[in-house]
Formats: C-alpha cells, structure tokens, sequence
C-alpha cells in the first residue's frame, strides 16, 4: 500500500512538475532578446593620450565616448573630436559615454511583468485582445476591433492584389476599408455583395500615407523596413508593395535602390538592397553580400576585385 501511495505521489509530482515547465515555457516565449543602449556622463578620458581609434575599436559592450552624438553636435572629423574632449578634459567637464548590452524585454506585441499581455494597436470595443492585435469579438460584433455588428455593410475582406483572388486575401476575418488598405496595406477590398473594389490612394481615410514622424534630430533619415513600411527623408511614412526596382535615395555620385521579389506572402518576400559608389556596385540579399559580382566570404574581406 505504502508503495502504491509512493508511485502515485510521484506520478502527481511529475505531472505537477510538467505543467509548470510548460506554463513557464509559455511565458518565456514572450521574452525576447534586445541590443539596447545605455549612456552615462563620466569623467573624460586623458586629453593629452586619447587615441581615437583604440577608443572606437573598443567592444560595444564597453562604456566608450559616444560618437554619435558627437556628430549630432557636428564633431564630424578626427581632429574636430580629440580638441573636444582635449579642452572637456581639462576644465573637468564630463563626457557622455554609451555601451549596447543584451537584455530580456517583452517580445513585439506583448506587454507586462511576465510579458503575457497582448498588445492590439486598435482598441477591442466589443470584444477582448488574447493576441497580438488579434480582438476576440462577443457574439454578434466583428471588425478590427469589434467595432461593427456581424453583418453591417461596411466590413470587407482585404486583398493583397488588384483581383481580389483567394491566395492573396490578407485574413479571413472581415474589416473596415480604412483598416484593409492603411493598416493592412491591402490593395482591394471585397464587399458583402461580393464585389471587387480597389483601394482609392485619393481617400484620405486610406491612402499609402499613413502618419507623419517630426524629425527630433539636426539631420534627417530614412528607413525601409518589413515588408512594405518606408519613412521618408522628409518624415512621411508610407505603406507601398511594389515588384519593380526602386531608386530610394542618391546623388549623380552615389545611389541606393531596392527590389522586392514574391512579397505578397511572408514566408516567400525577398529584398535586395543596391549600393553603387563609385566604380562599387554592393548588393545584399539575405545573408548573401556581393560586390562587383563578388561573393563576400563572411570571414574575409575585398581588395581590387578579390576576397
């Protein structure tokens, strides 16, 4: 009897046990990895001995002079940077210093002590968010964010492509327009009636537009990024899916350019990014970087055509 209770005591604990490696897993899933800077004021290095090169070489995870924002102050030459901390180090002023360290943060979407709260970017009226932008809606609602009576005309399913065909439909739950061609980026629209309609770019509710960022430094920038988001130079940012190659910045002396391949689904959107400077001509495409036609090998570098 005593063995009996022993082996069943075991079976329980061992059950126990399972479900809370699994509930913790679960949990964990949340938590992501993140490179995040940390900066500091301290005292500033030696100005007769400062070297700028052993400072910049200098593991990130390492506190080092904060180049950066050294050229927001427009400290951009050599010779500019080692006269700046010359003259902060001898009136005792301090330097800003930065170091990039891993950390534990809640993954995209979720938020809370334990990172198990879903975030939705658009509030669930009528319903409940149990995932990353994902509202379960009460019975009777639909939409986005539940916003809408089950049947109410206004909701739509969105498509990727101007001929609303099935593999391109973006999701199966039904959606307002403003929602399917902005947040979505969708290209079209089907209504309850069945119909087949294109995103008008001349809406304001729905066009490529989609907000405008103020620029906060002394300089300006651009950003591509996913599948089809680009911030502009002048801070407009865009929602654009496009197969064609696009110029995305550049002079008569430099340019950048971009191609997007298969983008319609995730899991076969490709990109290439073209740098050509000079007689250079880098392309990159996935992990796979090239020049001249060159394939970099990862462990080496490029001279005159060589690897």
């Amino acid at each position: 009897m005593f063995a009996y209770l022993s082996l069943l005591s075991a079976i329980l604990f061992s059950a126990h046990l399972t479900y809370s490696l699994a509930a913790t897993q679960t949990k964990l899933s949340n938590i992501c990895s993140a490179t995040v800077v940390e900066t500091k004021n301290d005292t500033c290095p030696n100005g007769s001995t400062f070297n700028i090169m052993s400072e910049y070489e200098k593991p990130a995870s390492d506190w080092r002079i904060d180049f950066n924002e050294l050229r927001i102050q427009g400290l951009n030459t050599p010779d500019q940077v080692v006269d700046h901390i010359r003259t902060r180090s001898e009136t005792g002023s301090p330097c800003l210093y930065q170091r990039k360290v891993e950390k534990q943060v809640c993954c995209k979407g979720w938020t809370g002590k334990s990172c198990d709260e879903p975030i939705c970017t658009v509030a669930c009226v009528n319903g409940q968010c149990t995932a990353p932008d994902t509202c379960s809606c009460h019975s009777g609602y639909a939409g986005e964010g539940c916003q809408f009576s089950q049947n109410d005309p206004r909701l739509v399913q969105c498509y990727r492509k101007a001929d609303c065909s099935v593999p391109s439909r973006i999701s199966n739950e039904s959606m307002s327009i403003s929602y399917c061609c902005g947040d979505q980026a969708g290209v079209a629209t089907v209504s309850a009636d069945g119909s087949c309609k294109l995103c008008s770019t001349h809406d304001e509710d729905i066009a490529n537009i989609t907000a405008q960022v103020h620029r906060t430094l002394n300089y300006a920038t651009c950003v591509l990024w996913g599948r089809d988001h680009i911030r502009t130079f002048d801070g407009f940012k865009y929602d654009f899916q496009g197969a064609c190659q696009y110029k995305l910045t550049g002079t008569n002396n430099w340019e950048i350019d971009v191609q997007s391949d298969n983008c319609d689904q995730w899991t076969t959107c490709k990109k290439t990014l073209s740098i050509t400077l000079g007689g250079f001509r880098v392309m990159a495409r996935g992990k796979t970087v090239s020049i001249n036609g060159v394939i970099l090998d990862s462990n080496k570098g490029y001279v005159n055509g060589r690897k």
